[in-house]
């Protein structure tokens, strides 16, 4: 490795225990910029030229009170150009804290459920059309949103109170924690609106019906062979 580097668009790594310079110090703006599109990878400055002062993290090479050039170790920046990626940072097991927020970020996943309507809780003889089952989830910390599709082929023998069950976190354990849900359906009989609700620290959607400003509990009798339900639903798990 040279031990001053006129030109960094082609420096994209730097070998363990190497350092690097960079010349034409007076051109700070345009200096930081290349810099920052470095893949840092030394572990220890070995290249040095004159005298070294460190000023903050950036470490100065001068002689006789003229800057010749800055070195960046790669403990104190590291950064990834556009192109870039570093595929060791799998984890951050203390979580990641943005600007002033008091709150760590220490959760995100994404992926499927399976929901499941059911009647008095069960769903005896219920199947669904083909694809006509679909859940997805994004959790963030404590934020769920939920996706679900339910598309069915045979309403089942099962009677009783319509729910959409195994959402796939419990909602807040908080009494009286009750938020609503946003739905769309299809090739059913009722009359009124269907809600959606769910009660504290379950994993199910409680279906009722408003009538005239009423609540009552949805049951087997609004549902048909063809029915269909979709569910967004967006709420705070425990």
């Amino acid at each position: 490795m040279p031990s001053t580097v006129r030109d960094l668009s082609e420096l994209t790594t730097i070998d363990n225990a190497d350092m690097f310079l960079v010349s034409d110090t007076s051109d700070v703006v345009n200096r930081d910029k290349r810099i920052s599109r470095l893949n840092l990878m030394g572990t220890d400055m070995v290249k040095r030229i004159g005298t070294l002062t460190t000023v903050g993290h950036l470490p100065q090479f001068h002689d006789d009170n003229t800057i010749k050039g800055s070195g960046i170790h790669y403990l104190d920046v590291a950064r990834l150009g556009t192109a870039q990626s570093y595929t060791a940072l799998a984890t951050f097991s203390a979580g990641i804290k943005l600007g002033a927020s008091p709150t760590t970020l220490n959760y995100y996943e994404e992926g499927t459920w399976t929901p499941a309507l059911q009647f008095g809780g069960a769903s005896n003889g219920l199947t669904y059309a083909s694809q006509g089952l679909i859940g997805r989830f994004i959790r963030v910390n404590k934020m769920v949103t939920v996706w679900a599709t339910l598309r069915l082929s045979n309403v089942g023998s099962s009677v009783g109170n319509a729910t959409v069950a195994n959402l796939p976190f419990p909602t807040l354990n908080l009494f009286n924690f009750r938020p609503p849900a946003t739905l769309a359906m299809g090739g059913m009989s009722f009359t009124g609106t269907i809600v959606a609700i769910t009660v504290h620290n379950t994993t199910d959607l409680i279906l009722q019906l408003i009538t005239n400003g009423v609540a009552a509990n949805l049951t087997n009798a609004a549902f048909t062979n063809s029915s269909v339900l979709y569910v967004n639903f967006c709420y705070e798990t425990t």
